[in-house]
């Protein structure tokens, strides 16, 4: 957009609008109306404007004196007395577009403040004409996980490794034979049993990994990012069912009769609910409620505990699993390391850790976000505090 220089203290009348992936800037008269800004007898026509490829989230436009230029907060234009707020949107969430910005348009971005490439959880991302596909492919499947640490991020493909495990074992039990010896009754075809435990097993797949998202569980680009969790569990989904076929030339489970329609008909609908149900849950009515309930003085009757389900055992083994792959690779990088002195930087306690270590405690909770935070920090306990461990100190 060419700039245009008005004066001081002129009144800029235009407005700010959002849609997936973008902010306009234009008149009253709607997206296609020029702005314009005044000053007693000056009038300056301000064409509209279009900032591209944005994540979701609350966005805010303001002028510089010759243009209009976009801020990630409402702090960045405060902060300066050059700027003049003109309007605060908030871009919705994606859901199955695709975002993919230029170079340059990347780097436009990056002098006005907005850190494009990590803020987003598109595939907002500025491909360069040397990129590879390979490259580009690898960027891409990036920004459609959090930015959680490497580290962590390595252990969850690891748990959903050992879920693909024990679910592959179910599926192969379901086969059935090519060819029924004779004299034997041919099985019965269970198409809606072979769906519900495709169902259960993206169930699982998903609620593995976004037990791992509790540090970006307010963050705007959550909901996007449970949606593109759902895509790629559907997909390995699938997938497993092709692999587990391909695992045996005498058996398979197409005997069952059920169609790919139906199968990603009743993925989407078990990942949908999973959805809405962890958006719901990070609401702020969702919390209210929630607050309002801890602090009702009406006691509930507590129901018998129930025997431990094999369902429950194999969260608490996944979690034990993946919490002693954090315990050491945190080690191996630092071997002088005690676990007294993790337990010490995380401000828990012996009995906190063995908890947690055991896969007891569940994800989300104190314990589990403080030892999570040491242990993916890639800093020593003293570095994390600031001070060597007092030596006295006991845990």
């Amino acid at each position: 957009m060419a700039k245009k220089i008005i004066p001081p203290g002129a009144a800029i009348y235009a407005t700010v609008t959002a849609t997936n992936g973008a902010v306009h800037v234009h008149g009253v008269g709607g997206r296609n109306t020029s702005a314009v800004a005044r000053k007693g007898a000056v009038e300056v026509v301000l064409p509209p404007t279009t900032f591209e490829g944005l994540p979701p989230g609350n966005w805010h436009v303001a002028w510089d004196g010759s243009g209009f230029i976009l801020k990630p907060t409402i702090e960045s234009i405060q902060e300066t007395n050059h700027l003049t707020l003109i309007g605060s949107v908030t871009v919705p969430p994606f859901h199955k577009e695709t975002a993919v910005i230029t170079a340059s348009k990347a780097r436009e971005y990056a002098a006005a403040g907005i850190d494009v490439a990590s803020a987003s959880a598109l595939l907002v991302m500025a491909m360069t004409a040397d990129d590879s596909k390979e490259q580009q492919g690898k960027r891409i499947e990036e920004h459609k996980r959090p930015p959680l640490a490497g580290i962590l991020l390595d252990q969850i493909d690891l748990l959903l490794y050992k879920v693909d495990q024990r679910h592959y074992k179910h599926l192969a039990g379901m086969q059935v034979a090519h060819e029924i010896p004779p004299g034997e009754p041919r099985p019965p075809k269970m198409p809606a049993q072979l769906l519900n435990q495709l169902q259960w097993y993206a169930s699982v797949l998903f609620t593995r990994e976004v037990e791992q998202y509790g540090a970006v569980r307010t963050d705007a680009r959550y909901e996007y990012w449970l949606s593109q969790l759902a895509d790629r569990v559907a997909a390995r989904v699938v997938d497993a069912v092709d692999q587990v076929d391909k695992g045996s030339t005498t058996a398979s489970l197409k005997y069952h009769g059920l169609h790919r329609v139906e199968m990603d008909a009743g993925l989407n609908e078990t990942l949908s609910a999973l959805v809405r149900k962890y958006v719901w849950e990070q609401s702020p009515e969702f919390l209210q409620m929630k607050a309002q309930m801890a602090e009702s003085p009406i006691v509930e009757a507590v129901p018998a505990p129930l025997p431990a389900s094999t369902v429950a055992a194999d969260e608490q083994a996944d979690r034990k699993a993946l919490r002693e792959s954090l315990r050491d690779s945190y080690r191996a990088m630092f071997p002088d390391v005690k676990i007294a002195d993790i337990i010490w930087a995380a401000k828990q306690t012996r009995r906190e850790w063995t908890r947690w270590i055991a896969g007891e405690a569940k994800d989300g909770l104190k314990p589990d976000r403080s030892f999570r935070h040491v242990l993916t920090s890639g800093k020593t306990p003293e570095k994390i505090m600031g001070k060597p461990r007092p030596t006295k100190y006991t845990v």
